[in-house]
This record gives structure tokens, C-alpha cells and sequence, in this order.
């Protein structure tokens, strides 16, 4: 204040403006860091995952609190053919008789429910799905690390289907199926024209003549199999594997994709539609299912 001002008692307008300028922005940061602090503590809870009983209902409820169930169908052994021979694709040539041992696969893809019970964490493309719906974007080394994760917490002895087996459950046990399910494909998957490309919910479409469903469309589903071209050609009868790292014809690290997503034509969803990737590659719109021997039926 100046000493010879006339008048003493007037505001001071220069030093309010000055002190409101440094002030306001100071204390709406503090606001913002307290803010973000107490969200960012809030961190919901992992849910369980609870051992289910034989068939049990899938539970789709949220909260995560809420205990998991998983359902499983049996798959009984048998044999079946193959591969087409009158399919485009090379690889899923030629046609050769295939027999697998009985297992159980689960009815659903695994949805982001359960990937995020064992893992504790999600992608961020799938954020904004609901949790009924596949775990989706993964690659097949997170989803190796997913069975094992949840083997170590229920004590089960979960596994990728073989690519055998998955074709044999998809085709409802071997029968002469263009889908996983029948010979219409809009019954059983989701493709692009119905989907627009966005992955639905576990269970909206109908299932196979084994309970199985999502099969054919909305995420395609990693198996175990290595991939190689011409594996169907020299591939063993009996519970077949795939082949071996250092084999003839292993593409790299590479390791097979089955059936169809949500962002395919109809034409791509054929139930012996084969695609491959690295696994450490994250493909859009890929999940998985898992099975277990049919020696844990009773837990």
C-alpha cells in the first residue's frame, strides 16, 4: 500500500488478482490429487473361483465377489474324419480318419468373468465388454498361463483341447457338420453381418448336438497343435498331438487357431476352417475354451 495514498482503506485490486491467480489453479490441483488418490485406492475385488459340481449352472452374476462356477460337457471318445478335401485351405487337407479319447470341454468360451478371477487383470479391448462375454485378445502364451493359473488354484488338471478334439467336439462328435452345430451358419455363430463385428455375450447363439456353444463364430479358440502345412498328411491316427518343435514343416512358434469370430464372414466359420499365429502374437477377437480328463467328472 502506498503511504501517500488519500485514501488507505480501498481494496487493494492488483494484489487480489495477483493472489486469486496463484491461488484458484493451486487449489483445484490439490482437489485433482486427492481425487485421483482415492480412486485410485479403491481397487475391486478379486472374485473367487469356487470348484463347481458336475454341470453346474455358468454364474454371469456381477459383482466379481460373486463365486465362479464352471460348466463342463463330456465329449465321449469316438472317430471321425478330419479335414476336407474340397476346401480351399491347404492346410486343413487332405481328409484322414482321427480317433480321440474321451473328454470334458467347457460349454463356453472362457469369459472375462474368469480371466479376470485368476488373473486379476484384463486387456484393455476388452474393458468396455460385459462380463459374460469371451475373454477375447490374447495371445496363446497368456492363455497357457491362464490354464496353469487356475490349475494351481482348484488342483484341476485343465488343459488346451488338441486340435483334434476341438474339431471333434465342434462337429458334435464327429458327424458330417459344414458348422459347429448343423449346416446353418446364423443359428450357431456370430459372424460380421450379424455382429458388425463386435463380440456378444458367451451362449446367445444355439448350441451343438453336445451343448457346446460359440463353436464356430465369435472368437476363434487356440488349441495346443503346433502348426506345420502338411501335419493332416502324416499326422497319427490315434489321439494325435501335433507336431513336435524341429519337426518337418513347423512354422516357427506358431500355434493353431480354430473356428471363427465375430469379425468373419459365414464362408470363413466352415468347421474345418484352420488359422495359425505365433504364440506370443495377440490376435483380435481370439479366446480360448479348456477341457479336463473325464476322470474329474465327480469334482
Amino acid at each position: 500500500m502506498n503511504a501517500d495514498d488519500p485514501n488507505p482503506d480501498k481494496p487493494n485490486w492488483i494484489g487480489i488478482i495477483v493472489a486469486a491467480v496463484f491461488t484458484i489453479p493451486a487449489q483445484a490441483l490439490l482437489a485433482f490429487l486427492l481425487i485421483t488418490v482415492e480412486f485410485r485406492d479403491k481397487k475391486p475385488p478379486i472374485p473367487r473361483v469356487a470348484l463347481s459340481t458336475p454341470n453346474a449352472e455358468l454364474l454371469l452374476h456381477y459383482p466379481p465377489e460373486v463365486p465362479l462356477a464352471w460348466d463342463f460337457v463330456t465329449v465321449p471318445g469316438g472317430c471321425f474324419t478330419q479335414g476336407l478335401d474340397t476346401i480351399a485351405v491347404i492346410s486343413a487337407k487332405p481328409a484322414h480318419e482321427v480317433c480321440v479319447s474321451a473328454f470334458r470341454m467347457s460349454r463356453y468360451e472362457v469369459t472375462r468373468h474368469q480371466w479376470f478371477a485368476v488373473m486379476g487383470r484384463e486387456h484393455p479391448e476388452q474393458a468396455l465388454a460385459a462380463p459374460n462375454h469371451p475373454a477375447a485378445s490374447v495371445s496363446w502364451l497368456e492363455a497357457y498361463k491362464f490354464i496353469q493359473k487356475l490349475n494351481k488354484m482348484t488342483g484341476w488338471s485343465a488343459r488346451f483341447p488338441t486340435e483334434s478334439e476341438w474339431e471333434y467336439a465342434c462337429r458334435s462328435g464327429g458327424r458330417d457338420e459344414r458348422y459347429c452345430g448343423g449346416d446353418e451358419a446364423d443359428t450357431v455363430a456370430w459372424s460380421i453381418g450379424e455382429s458388425h463385428g463386435i463380440v456378444q455375450r458367451v451362449g446367445g447363439k444355439k448350441p451343438n448336438a453336445l451343448g457346446l456353444f460359440d463353436m464356430s463364430g465369435n472368437v476363434a479358440e487356440w488349441v495346443w497343435d503346433r502348426f506345420a502345412p502338411h501335419y493332416y498328411a502324416v499326422s497319427p491316427r490315434d489321439n494325435p498331438q501335433g507336431p513336435h518343435y524341429g519337426d518337418s514343416g513347423v512354422v516357427g512358434n506358431e500355434r493353431v487357431i480354430r473356428g471363427a469370430s465375430a469379425g468373419d464372414p459365414r464362408t470363413q466359420m466352415h468347421a474345418n476352417t484352420r488359422w495359425h499365429q505365433p504364440a506370443g502374437y495377440i490376435p483380435r477377437r481370439t479366446g480360448l475354451r479348456i477341457v479336463r480328463p473325464v476322470e474329474e467328472e465327480s469334482e
